[in-house]
């Protein structure tokens, strides 16, 4: 993990207290965003994308979870440490179960580009990542920045109202 820089010692206690909290229901943490491209600045997150088995479908139930595993991290010696540094340390997580992740929903676009697999249960996340970066060639899809960030371009060629499916 050295692409993560100071936060390394943060995302590996972050590891180990989602394997605590989900045990063999995890399969994969990968962490994206600005910490990923090694742009963290003021305002920044660290956006956390988990994928584990058998999460509730009620999104309150979720961010009920994820609310015990931010609790613990507060905890954590890596955290004080960047909090005491005036770094950002505000997490930003989604989690997602594997069937939601095999339909390719469009966070997988950010991932795909910058994530950095942090734990990947048989090379889970990396192979579907791996399928949707086959499907944006043969999209011919590109990656633009803007004045506001980054954007796709998933169909240079596509028709008014034609859909796109990644």
């Amino acid at each position: 993990m050295p692409q993560l820089g100071r936060y390394e010692q943060l995302v590996k206690d972050y590891l180990g207290i989602v394997k605590r909290v989900y045990g063999s229901r995890l399969v994969s943490l990968c962490v994206f965003g600005s910490v990923a491209r090694g742009e963290v600045r003021e305002g920044s997150d660290i956006d956390l994308l988990l994928v584990v088995e058998g999460l509730d479908e009620d999104l309150g139930a979720r961010m009920k979870e994820l609310a015990e595993v931010r609790e613990r991290l507060r905890r954590a010696e890596s955290y004080k440490k960047l909090k005491e540094q005036g770094l950002p340390v505000l997490t930003s997580e989604i989690a997602l179960t594997p069937s939601e992740v095999a339909s390719h929903p469009p966070i997988l676009l950010d991932v795909v580009e910058e994530g950095v697999i942090v734990y990947d249960k048989e090379g889970f996340l990396r192979k579907e990542l791996e399928r949707v970066r086959e499907r944006l060639h043969e999209l011919r899809a590109r990656r633009v920045k803007g004045k506001e960030g980054w954007y796709w371009l998933l169909k240079p060629d596509a028709k008014l109202g034609e859909g796109v499916k990644v």
